[in-house]
């Protein structure tokens, strides 16, 4: 509760009042009761939940708009051997919910999400693979979707400030406790492996390895000249049905777009901080866009070796067909970086540990 009202104050505070932010606060503490209230039913109606263990978890985390949502759906589509999670696990993690909400699942299928995101920029759907950024932002308000969609708009007194911000939304022991219990039982009476992905857990890697000492985590990298202005259009259009961003005055757009970019900037210094002290850790492994999107063939080889995933006929035929069409693929996305009020000198400048260290 206390996080909803920090953010109901920000809002207020920066925005003045509008109703829509109550509508928010109060579904969303729904949502958070509902969750927490059928999870602890699940050890009523499922005792055999609480002998469920989960065995070398595999994580997939980077930067958004990276790489990791497409790589993410392309596994869970061709690689059976896993079970990852979707918006619907997300609003219904209890199998008690699930149960409850049997009848309601065929119209849910058909649904269209697509108000909630530029389909062009990033589909979704209560039934397609998900980060879970998104559970975490259910159940307690907090983690990488609140820090983009409120705390972006704070002032902050310093750098220390605003990185003690983030660490504080996004690096909670307790993600990992509730991932944990949610993904045992996606996997309950199954034999499959728990398969993560999420943006922000680059903060809870300590957590991870903590909790799961045999967990392979994959880490992509993307040239920050691409990623960031991508990842900032996505929110942008989320802040406009939210904030109204294009009627803003100029210094509070400023605001926003300036914390989201210092955002990227720690971001990816964490993300290098990681793995320059994991060289040696073969629990790691490193993949760019760059090899995604011009190397399919070879780069998703690595993926099955580090993921021992299982080959069949069909993933043969699945990657075959995605290196066909990524040859004649063209991008849509246009992006302006003078629109975010950056440039590129200033990004390779800022950056330049990145580039020093990546092929990217």
């Amino acid at each position: 509760m206390f996080r909803s009202i920090a953010v109901l104050y920000l809002l207020l505070k920066t925005f003045g009042f509008k109703f829509k932010y109550f509508v928010i606060i109060f579904f969303r503490w729904l949502v958070a009761v509902f969750i927490k209230i059928t999870l602890s039913f699940d050890f009523l109606f499922y005792p055999g939940l609480r002998k469920k263990k989960i065995v070398s978890p595999v994580f997939l985390i980077g930067h958004p708009r990276s790489g990791t949502t497409f790589t993410h759906r392309f596994i869970m589509k061709n690689c059976p051997q896993f079970k990852s999670l979707c918006l619907y696990d997300f609003l219904f993690p209890s199998l008690t919910a699930k149960r409850m909400m049997r009848s309601f699942k065929p119209k849910m299928e058909k649904a269209k999400l697509d108000k909630l995101y530029d389909p062009k920029i990033h589909k979704t759907g209560f039934f397609m693979p998900e980060t879970e950024d998104v559970a975490l932002f259910l159940r307690y308000f907090d983690g990488l979707l609140s820090w983009m969609y409120f705390f972006t708009w704070k002032i902050f007194r310093n750098k220390e400030d605003f990185e003690a911000g983030l660490n504080e939304r996004l690096g909670q022991k307790k993600f990992i406790s509730y991932l944990k219990r949610v993904h045992y039982r996606g996997i309950y009476k199954s034999d499959k492996t728990m398969f993560s992905k999420s943006f922000a857990l680059i903060f809870n890697y300590q957590h991870i390895v903590t909790e799961f000492p045999d967990a392979k985590v994959l880490l992509v990298i993307r040239d920050p000249l691409y990623a960031i202005p991508s990842f900032m259009s996505l929110v942008s259009g989320v802040q406009r049905k939210l904030n109204n961003l294009d009627s803003l005055n100029d210094e509070l757009k400023k605001r926003f777009y300036n914390n989201f970019y210092k955002t990227s900037l720690y971001y990816y210094h964490k993300l290098h901080e990681i793995i320059s002290n994991n060289k040696e850790n073969k629990n790691i492994l490193v993949i760019t866009h760059k090899e995604i999107s011009l190397d399919f063939q070879n780069t998703f080889n690595k993926i099955i070796n580090f993921y021992s995933i299982v080959r069949t006929p069909e993933l043969e035929e699945a990657i075959a067909l995605q290196v066909e069409k990524q040859s004649k693929y063209k991008t849509e996305h246009e992006y302006s970086l003078e629109k975010f009020w950056l440039t590129e000198t200033e990004i390779k400048l800022d950056f330049d540990f990145v580039y020093k260290h990546y092929n990217v």
